[in-house]
């Protein structure tokens, strides 16, 4: 018989089948149900019609589909015991519901082997945890080569799949796949959650934009390897899988061992994209940020990379510290080049002692001084990483990743550090521990500039254990020093996900501080993480990787939108720019808890040359929208804004933000004054309906606008 059993969530619902004959099954998973609705009488009721020329009896996606089970598809499971037990038989032992969590146990008796699947439906967010394990039972070992982290079936309506891809400073850019054309398969393999794959999706209806139709979103907390599958199957039944990929041999459980997969992390929305980003917004605001995060407004932060890359001399990082505390910055972050011998990303990586000849007095001189001017102080690392000409690989060959009988390939002039050996992790510890005991350091941007290859310990692969041992090197950190900030940063963005943002407390959005190309970077990211964790700068006006030229106040625009900062030479800049810098820098401060704490909107447009979003108050009593021209706009596309989220029956007095009225940005707007002193009153529904007509024929252009009550 039939049991029915239902997470609830604020806005949707998860009905399984969990028929004891067979495996669970969600049934249904999307806007929140009727409590009458899945009892064992109604629509789930109705058996589904078997394929001609099919099996003779249907077998539709599970939470666990194996070929066990006469499913055709993908397993979710494989492995073998020398050969054998590569499809195992389980059956279901155990169902136990507690409030909004269910968890499933299974056991293949014949193959000695338990297995769990636990779901956890958050109440007031709509995302779903799920998480697998898996036992052996057995005296022999079980090689297990994968095991989804959570397998979902996928409605027939949903037409499309929408990955996040990219490379080094061009990171989470949208692409769009067809859904019932082909199946898609994503791996990652470099060791890293990946500048090029980032492991989340999104599923939807062909017609879902950002504010209406279905959309599904996923996402693998994991900081290494994975792989995620979408796969059409049959009758419009497709599923997808995410999980940790393995290298060969790389899992092999032993009598009484347990491997847990990494937590996925999905949600539904009804109502578009903007509404799925809200729901993984809040629930890592309450469930993932560290209480540094929750507690403190998000420092302004100057970074010295792009003002003197390596070269570092005390009179002038003083001169700038002195500076940035005259502009209104609150954190001074050293970048690199600060250590012996470090004057090029070719040498020094893991000789962690002050270069003399730069700081011959040791760093505390730079750190006083910057205390003294009322900032704190941060300083830049790459604990993973080693130069082969350093002091400490020649002193310790062996203690790399590596292969016997390999030749150890280099990667920017680097070599990555094995974490799973016990003196490696110890002097690593120490080594940082010191650091921040030495010196009042409450920020470590804390990098990891390799992909990695040839992750072995000898012989065998270390991949997973590389992470594992990554993530605890870092708690004990933090539990030695719980008030220091770390920022992962990763090449830019090859290392963000919800796992590592359970112990960091920011991320390096991408190593690109382009303000045009940022806006893309940053939209992408945004379906996932919210701007409070999106470290986001204003850059050079030359920006040393694209080579383009951008006026100041359309960077800080861009900045304004994350975690702001600013990362070049600040002292040279004229009285009119200090005055326009300082400004965003005051802004942003008056505006931080709105943009950190509201929700974030995002507004479709038919020009693809402007994007538009926002960030509304929980109350909907305050707004702060941005409208970016990235190009020349095509002379058939309307000029209106629409504005999304607010209040439809509340007025609101709409100005323009800025200092500079010799922006080009302004130069098409009629009345001008009162756009920027008085402003103008409108009711919400008004703002989302009718629109306003604001034309920005230049490229590279923006405007800023406030609502307030």
């Amino acid at each position: 018989m039939s049991q029915y059993l239902r997470l609830n969530g604020h806005r949707s619902c998860i009905v399984f089948n969990a028929d004891q004959n067979k495996f669970p099954e969600i049934v249904y998973w999307g806007t929140k149900l009727q409590e009458t609705i899945s009892k064992s009488e109604g629509v789930f009721s109705v058996k589904k019609p078997v394929l001609l020329a099919g099996m003779n009896e249907l077998y539709p996606v599970s939470i666990l589909p194996l070929c066990s089970k006469g499913f055709w598809g993908a397993p979710a499971m494989e492995g073998n015991r020398l050969g054998k037990d590569w499809s195992p038989d389980f059956q279901l032992e155990k169902t136990t519901q507690d409030k909004n969590r269910i968890i499933f146990e299974f056991n293949a008796k014949a193959a000695e082997l338990a297995l769990s699947i636990q779901f956890y439906l958050d109440t007031e967010t709509d995302v779903l945890e799920s998480k697998t394990c898996l036992s052996n039972l057995s005296d022999t070992p079980f090689q297990l080569d994968w095991l989804s982290a959570g397998t979902f079936p996928i409605q027939p309506k949903i037409d499309k799949v929408i990955s996040f891809n990219g490379n080094w400073s061009n990171e989470f850019q949208i692409q769009t796949h067809s859904l019932r054309a082909h199946c898609f398969i994503q791996e990652n393999r470099r060791g890293r959650t990946s500048h090029s794959d980032f492991p989340g999706i999104l599923l939807e209806e062909n017609h879902t934009i950002e504010q209406q139709g279905l959309s599904y979103g996923f996402h693998l907390a994991w900081s290494g390897n994975h792989k995620i599958l979408v796969e059409p199957i049959n009758q419009g039944e497709a599923q997808i899988q995410l999980g940790e990929l393995f290298a060969s041999g790389e899992c092999i459980l032993k009598k009484g061992e347990t491997y847990q997969t990494p937590s996925v992390y999905a949600s539904y929305s009804g109502k578009g994209r903007t509404q799925l980003s809200q729901n993984f917004h809040q629930f890592l605001r309450k469930n993932i940020f560290s209480d540094l995060v929750k507690s403190q407004e998000r420092p302004v932060q100057l970074n010295t990379w792009e003002a003197v890359y390596f070269d570092h001399d005390l009179p002038t990082l003083t001169k700038m510290a002195s500076k940035a505390a005259e502009l209104g910055f609150e954190r001074f972050v050293l970048d690199d080049g600060w250590f012996e011998g470090r004057n090029d990303d070719t040498a020094a990586l893991g000789d962690w002692v002050p270069d003399k000849l730069k700081y011959p007095d040791g760093l505390d001189p730079l750190i006083n001084h910057v205390l003294e001017s009322g900032m704190v102080f941060g300083l830049w690392v790459e604990p993973e990483m080693v130069s082969p000409n350093s002091q400490l690989y020649q002193k310790h060959p062996d203690w790399v990743l590596h292969l016997n009988h390999q030749t150890r390939a280099t990667g920017r002039n680097q070599l990555v550090l094995n974490l799973n050996k016990p003196e490696v992790f110890d002097f690593l510890f120490n080594r940082f521990d010191k650091i921040l005991k030495d010196h009042d350091i409450s920020y470590l941007k804390w990098d990891m500039n390799r992909d990695l290859t040839q992750a072995g310990d000898g012989d065998y692969a270390k991949y997973h254990h590389q992470v594992i041992a990554l993530y605890q090197l870092i708690d004990l950190l933090r539990k030695n020093h719980p008030d220091v900030e770390i920022e992962t940063c990763a090449s830019g963005g090859a290392r963000i996900d919800f796992e590592i943002l359970k112990r960091t407390d920011r991320f390096w959005t991408s190593d690109n501080n382009d303000a045009l190309k940022r806006i893309s970077i940053q939209r992408g990211c945004s379906y996932f993480f919210p701007l409070e964790v999106m470290g986001s700068h204003i850059g050079p006006e030359n920006c040393h990787i694209t080579e383009r030229h951008s006026r100041l106040n359309f960077r800080a625009h861009t900045a304004l939108f994350g975690h702001f900062g600013a990362e070049f030479d600040i002292t040279n800049l004229n009285k009119e720019e200090q005055q326009e810098l300082g400004f965003w820098i005051n802004f942003y401060k008056q505006k931080r808890s709105l943009l950190h704490q509201g929700n974030l909107v995002r507004i479709d447009t038919t020009d693809p040359t402007r994007t538009i979003q926002g960030v509304v108050s929980r109350d909907k009593n305050e707004a702060l929208f941005v409208i970016y021209q990235t190009d020349v706009p095509s002379p058939k596309s309307p000029a209106q804004v629409y504005f999304k989220g607010l209040n439809p029956t509340q007025k609101y007095c709409v100005k323009l933000v800025g200092c500079n009225t010799n922006d080009p940005a302004f130069e098409f707007i009629p009345n001008l004054d009162q756009w920027l002193n008085q402003g103008f009153t409108m009711l919400g529904e008004e703002l989302e309906h009718i629109g306003l007509w604001l034309q920005l024929p230049l490229p590279e252009t923006s405007l800023i606008l406030y609502l307030n009550q």
